[in-house]
């Protein structure tokens, strides 16, 4: 998206193929639909860029992103401006980062953490997952922001193998609802 507001309505499911890009004062609202990005999502340049929900419609349909969301200085990446906020997954190895001062808000839809391997949660900008987040068998989560991440409830279950939760120092976490930790699970710090 080079420029101006684009709003996608509809139904069914839109697939986003290989990279996006929401450029400096570019605005992409995601609306009542299903949306799959199968490639990394960037989202401004260095001064601004939206990715979001419109604030006077739904948000429904799961949002699926299969690989990593960059958030550059200037950028908003805000699933939660809705009046319905969408189911999200996440997959993929290459996480999430986000270098804005704007919060990084996944809004309040039902969270899925699906694959395996790493998952890193990077950057320099507050973040915010507002719904829970469950880290499934095989997954590691490693949170390296240098600013404020906030779960509203995290999960890390696996009955078989090993998964994690790893803090790096200069990282602030916050789990404002409830940490569930089951067999064979580890959070380190």
């Amino acid at each position: 998206i080079d420029s101006g507001t684009t709003t996608l309505g509809g139904t069914g499911t839109k697939v986003f193929a290989g990279t996006t890009l929401v450029r400096d004062g570019a605005t992409l609202r995601l609306a009542g639909f299903a949306a799959t990005f199968t490639g990394a999502v960037t989202v401004g340049g260095g001064t601004s860029g939206i990715l979001d929900c419109p604030s006077a419609a739904t948000c429904t349909g799961t949002k699926t992103f299969s690989s990593g969301i960059t958030v550059n200085a200037g950028g908003t990446f805000d699933l939660d401006v809705g009046s319905v906020d969408p189911a999200v997954t996440f997959s993929g190895t290459a996480g999430h980062t986000n270098n804005s001062s704007n919060t990084f808000k996944t809004g309040t839809g039902t969270h899925t953490l699906s694959g395996t391997g790493a998952f890193p949660i990077a950057g320099s900008g507050p973040m915010n997952y507002c719904a829970t987040l469950s880290i499934p068998t095989n997954r590691q989560v490693t949170v390296s922001n240098t600013n404020t991440v906030t779960f509203s409830a995290l999960t890390i279950s696996s009955p078989t193998a090993a998964n994690s939760l790893s803090l790096s120092t200069g990282s602030t976490t916050t789990i404002t609802g409830t940490l569930t930790m089951s067999a064979n699970s580890t959070a380190n710090n």
